[in-house]
């Protein structure tokens, strides 16, 4: 460790020590705190998923129902969310299985635990979708704005760059 300090504060030498030392402190704390496979990790990972379409299409689906209903349905996704996170939480503790596909293997048998690997590659498969039809809608006019006039304008349509994203970006 100490070979490794003295690399940093080599190629830091002009950075300020208080600062070197504050950062040093910040991503340990960070990598103890997002440790792989630990619960505030998995916590943000399950969110990302989660959350990321979701919050695209949030404030079109509020359009629709209006604020009061809109609402009224935002706490109640949320509170039936919380409910059945703790149900498996208590599933998990009775049962010591630490996998969503081990808890249903265990509860309902083979035939239940397959179609619960079905719908989760359904859902990763969605989100993947969802994602690259974002893109696609984000990024194709600001690319053809700026390729417009040039030779890359070709280029600009939108399969070629939600095939790019997905074949170098996603993989």
């Amino acid at each position: 460790e100490a070979k490794q300090n003295a690399i940093v504060k080599s190629k830091l030498s002009d950075v300020p020590e208080d600062t070197v030392n504050a950062s040093r402190g910040v991503s340990t704390t960070l990598k103890g705190m997002f440790r792989a496979g630990g619960t505030i990790a998995s916590t943000c990972a399950l969110m990302g998923a989660t959350i990321g379409g979701g919050a695209l299409a949030l404030p079109y689906s509020f359009k629709l129902c209006g604020a009061l209903s809109g609402t009224a349905v935002l706490v109640a996704s949320g509170l039936l969310c919380v409910y059945t996170i703790r149900l498996l939480i208590h599933c998990r503790d009775r049962v010591q299985l630490c996998s969503y596909e081990d808890l249903s293997h265990y509860c309902f048998g083979k035939r239940f635990a397959q179609f619960v690997d079905l719908n989760i590659l359904l859902f990763c498969f969605g989100t993947c979708v969802a994602y690259l039809i974002a893109i696609g809608d984000i990024i194709v006019p600001i690319v053809k704005e700026i390729s417009r006039g040039t030779s890359y304008e070709l280029l600009a349509t939108r399969p070629i760059l939600v095939a790019f994203v997905a074949i170098f970006c996603m993989c």
